[in-house]
């Protein structure tokens, strides 16, 4: 959201794409989230099970399930919105925010 507040997109000419709206697209980002976070949750899942066979097979693997910042800015929901927010390019292959900000 501090991303669009600080790049919101210039009111655009009659005829062209519309301005931002920052509600809809607050709804995107948490629905992006959210999407985010329920796929890394069944990866959780599935390696806990995973590791519970092997455990009894006493072959245990070491998994490593990851949910991070940059992983959430490449998902392929964020990059979806960021490439209707972004003009003059496809889509992006991470939303553009500053990850140091």
């Amino acid at each position: 959201m501090r991303w669009l507040y600080q790049n919101r997109p210039v009111q655009a000419p009659r005829g062209q794409q519309p301005e931002v709206d920052p509600f809809d697209f607050g709804k995107e980002v948490a629905a992006a989230v959210d999407a985010y976070a329920d796929k890394k949750r069944e990866e959780l899942e599935q390696a806990l099970r995973r590791t519970a066979r092997e455990a009894l097979d006493g072959n245990y693997t070491p998994v490593d399930v990851r949910v991070s910042a940059k992983g959430l800015l490449e998902s392929e929901c964020m990059t979806f919105i960021a490439g209707k927010v972004t003009t003059g390019m496809g889509r992006p292959s991470r939303f553009p925010v500053n990850l140091h900000t």
